[in-house]
């Protein structure tokens, strides 16, 4: 996952304000998360008696140019010329000359993330939050970005259309995530997501499952049809954690961590939110038919609730606009959303050592793969 960790000095904030030119009498910083792919710390900036609130986001070395230059672009089209809650950016640097590492600074969201409290919700009290995320996700299906024939990618600009409410160009950076594309076809991309993990899946505890999703790959090349795909900005990490939120008047605040926003199909997003990667125990208990998904009792910070909130939002979200249910939702790509899944299951298998805990990923590992090839009769 590359984990790092960046010392931020004093001298350092000093050089990033002055290079955003924004002016201040005094200034606090304070590292609040050292996650997995990108340090962050808030600055506090007083000036004349007012005070603002800043996030640097330090990007992670292992995505160097594009990451950085993808979120700024995205969320300075977001507060600038949408009504979706977005940070605005104050400044951003993909070469790393100002201080030694790539960063953006932007406006910190006020609030807290859903994720704090969404587990000890009921479905009724997530209904606020839930329709306030549809209206969003409509306002999303609003926005026509052109980008001529290379589709599926990110950005590294995106600019507004003269007298055309709602319409953009934009010029297309390769996938943040693997840096290929951007793609022509929805095959395509897919087939890139999941060969640039065969080969740490072949340096891991799962190695033999290399073959199942490389014989997965075959049969979709050859079955790859050119279609005409409606295609929207989407988030692609859509969870409860990257939401933030006035818990009193429960109200969404912002929309947070853009790093891997895209130029994708809908449901990338669709199904990606009720997809976030759950713990060994968690997917025992989301099993179809098990008592806990029945009941909808999943407890996880990471996780949407279940089906029900999936139909809600998505009611919701006809009733805001008129659009097909093919753009919203095309079935045709579920074999795509569970091939990728099982490959981030078999991939975070290295959390665990348990031999009890392995033995059931592989189980359901084996039945994930299992559902793909035979349905192609192999």
């Amino acid at each position: 996952m590359n984990k790092h960790e960046i010392s931020v000095l004093s001298s350092d904030v000093d050089k990033i304000l002055s290079n955003a030119k924004i002016p201040y009498t005094t200034f606090n910083f304070s590292l609040i998360d050292n996650g997995v792919y990108n340090p962050v710390y808030k600055i506090e900036v007083e000036h004349m008696g007012e005070i603002t609130n800043l996030i640097l986001k330090i990007t992670n070395p292992k995505w160097k140019f594009d990451k950085t230059t993808n979120e700024s672009a995205i969320i300075d089209f977001l507060s600038k010329h949408t009504n979706i809650p977005a940070p605005k950016l104050y400044s951003f640097d993909n070469t790393g000359t100002v201080f030694g590492h790539e960063f953006i600074l932007m406006q910190q969201i006020p609030g807290i993330p859903l994720s704090d409290i969404y587990s000890e919700l009921d479905f009724d009290q997530r209904k606020p939050y839930l329709d306030q995320l549809a209206k969003i996700f409509a306002d999303i299906q609003k926005i026509n970005i052109n980008v001529g024939s290379q589709t599926f990618g990110c950005f590294s600009r995106i600019s507004p259309v003269s007298n055309k409410p709602h319409h953009f160009t934009a010029d297309m950076i390769p996938n943040v995530y693997n840096k290929m594309g951007p793609y022509d076809n929805y095959v395509d991309y897919q087939i890139s997501m999941i060969e640039c993990h065969l080969e740490d899946l072949l340096n891991s505890k799962f190695a033999s499952f290399v073959e199942r999703f490389e014989k997965y790959i075959q049969i979709i090349n050859k079955k790859k049809q050119n279609k005409n795909e409606s295609l929207k900005l989407v988030h692609l990490d859509l969870a409860p954690k990257n939401i933030m939120v006035d818990s009193l008047n429960k109200n969404i605040t912002g929309i947070i961590d853009w790093e891997w926003g895209m130029l994708s199909v809908f449901d990338e997003d669709w199904r990606k939110f009720l997809e976030i990667f759950p713990s060994i125990g968690e997917l025992r208990r989301l099993e179809p038919g098990s008592e806990e998904q029945d009941n909808n009792t999943i407890k996880n910070k990471a996780l949407w609730k279940g089906e029900q909130e999936r139909l809600y939002v998505l009611n919701c979200i006809k009733e805001l606009i008129n659009v097909p249910d093919q753009e919203l939702y095309e079935s045709r790509r579920d074999d795509f959303y569970v091939a990728r899944y099982s490959l981030n299951m078999a991939l975070c298998s290295g959390w665990y050592d348990n031999p009890e805990q392995l033995n059931q990923y592989e189980l359901l590992l084996r039945k994930k793969t299992d559902q793909l090839l035979n349905k192609y009769g192999i």
